[in-house]
């Protein structure tokens, strides 16, 4: 058989004890069921259950004086919006026979049957009669947690032919508490953008439209966001963002396109992708109020080419080796520790006087080498080849060599602090980042370096300030994620 169609349309439906309005009660075969149909004492009310049976029973009599006055509300209006209803689920009450009187008496079920059959009989909504299906609750349907169960087992199953971009009406007016609260949570759960919660009030022809299901979606996505940021998971916050546009633009007017460029920026910037980082930015700032714009404008000069001095960049490194221990990303933490050191060494022979040549600078310039001839001695000693790429020993042994020839006492002190940090650079080449296998924790840090790595966090920023006069407190990540929180929260 070919496969049907994916639906477009659902409608699902708690059946509640007043879903069903008997007009002309006169029609009823005697006068003490007359008198118990409506009564108002609940004890002494004929129960949901007896009046479906009833109903039932002689249908032809009773029809042209029943109405669907709540359920019929959801239901017109689901068709009228799409001209047709792909899937109608009733959840009606069917609790086992040892159940109290007191509680089965008002079970659903035949009231389920009863509207199945009046839709089926509609000139208009026969189509819809012939589509739906009724899911019975067995156990106590005034259980949370019972009707949490339920439909997270059935909403998978009855859901499983509905369109990506189909819509499932949660008709939340009828059934017991229990049976409308659990559909509208799990409902939007499992649905997300695809549930429309409705709610039938007796003085309108049409059911309200529920915002509180896309609400509670914008509600769930700005936890997860705000998770992802703490632990600066840029690339799956702004797979979030986009993937879940649908729920996301409406919930954050204005401000959504700025927050998916701004998080495209910060995943591009934690990986040294600078130029694509500012690419993501601009006309980020377009709609935004004049604060926010300007935190964007600013972001995105920061990133521009103008702004990645050497100090700029090393002070990059540090930034990232900042997330990456926050984030217990070690072997990564390890690898910016060892690019630290090796730039600020760089940074420190280029100051005093160093000059670079060769295919990307990588080589200490031949001619100003010749006329170094001290230093040529002290790299031979230290056996090092002069002609090669510099390493970092060869930094170091120019970086000294400079130091001392131009009377920098202070730049001493500061090699011998740079020269700490090589108990754990020293570790890189035996990580998987590099040549090795062997892994790296917090506590191997520690054993490696006094404080461990928080320690080796704060001593790298002293190096920052010290050096290059830059401060370190101020994370340009925690900024971003700042941003992020403030274009979610709409202000």
């Amino acid at each position: 058989m070919p496969k049907e169609p994916a639906w477009n349309v659902m409608l699902i439906a708690p059946v509640g004890t007043r879903d069903v309005t008997l007009t002309d009660l006169s029609l009823l075969p005697d006068e003490a069921l007359r008198r118990a149909w409506d009564h108002a004492d609940v004890r002494e009310r004929t129960g949901a259950r007896q009046k479906g049976q009833v109903l039932l029973a002689d249908l032809e009599r009773y029809a042209p004086a029943l109405r669907l006055d709540i359920l019929g509300k959801a239901v017109r209006h689901a068709f009228a919006r799409h001209g047709k209803i792909d899937r109608l689920v009733l959840v009606a009450s069917d609790e086992p026979e040892e159940t109290p009187d007191r509680y089965r008496r008002n079970d659903t079920i035949e009231l389920a049957r009863l509207i199945k059959e009046l839709l089926r009989r509609d000139p208009t909504l026969h189509a819809v009669g012939e589509r739906t299906k009724i899911m019975p609750v067995t156990d106590n349907p005034a259980s949370y947690e019972v009707m949490r169960r339920f439909y997270r087992q059935g909403l998978l199953a009855w859901t499983r032919d509905l369109a990506p971009d189909g819509v499932c009406y949660l008709a939340v007016t009828g059934g017991t508490p229990q049976m409308s609260t659990m559909l509208l949570l799990e409902g939007v759960r499992l649905l997300r953008a695809r549930a429309v919660p409705l709610y039938v009030l007796e003085e309108y022809d049409v059911p309200q439209t529920l915002d509180v299901g896309r609400e509670m979606l914008v509600d769930s996505l700005r936890q997860t966001l705000e998770r992802d940021l703490g632990i600066y998971a840029y690339h799956a916050a702004w797979r979030s963002v986009v993937e879940e546009e649908a729920t996301l633009r409406p919930g954050l007017p204005g401000h959504y396109d700025a927050l998916r460029a701004v998080l495209d920026a910060a995943r591009h910037r934690l990986n040294f992708d600078f130029a694509a980082a500012q690419r993501a930015l601009l006309g980020a700032d377009r709609g935004l109020p004049e604060p926010l714009a300007h935190r964007v404008l600013a972001l995105a000069t920061e990133l521009g080419e103008k702004g990645r001095t050497p100090e700029w960049l090393i002070a990059e490194v540090y930034h990232s080796a900042v997330v990456r221990r926050r984030t217990e990303s070690y072997a990564s933490f390890v690898g910016r520790v060892f690019r630290f050191q090796e730039a600020m060494l760089r940074y420190l022979c280029e100051r005093w006087g160093a000059r670079f040549g060769g295919k990307n600078d990588a080589c200490l310039d031949p001619e100003w080498l010749a006329e170094q001839p001290a230093l040529v001695q002290a790299l031979e000693q230290a056996e090092v080849d002069a002609g090669r790429e510099v390493s970092r020993r060869t930094l170091r042994v120019v970086a000294e060599y400079l130091a001392q020839a131009t009377g920098r006492p202070e730049g001493m002190g500061w090699l011998r602090r740079l020269d700490r940090l090589e108990q754990v650079a020293g570790l890189r080449n035996q990580l998987v980042i590099t040549h090795g296998f062997e892994g790296v924790s917090a506590g191997r840090l520690a054993e490696l370096y006094p404080g461990g790595a928080e320690q080796i966090e704060a001593d790298m920023a002293a190096l920052l300030a010290d050096i290059l006069g830059v401060a370190g407190a101020a994370n340009p990540y925690d900024a971003l994620n700042d941003l992020c929180r403030d274009l979610m929260g709409g202000s």
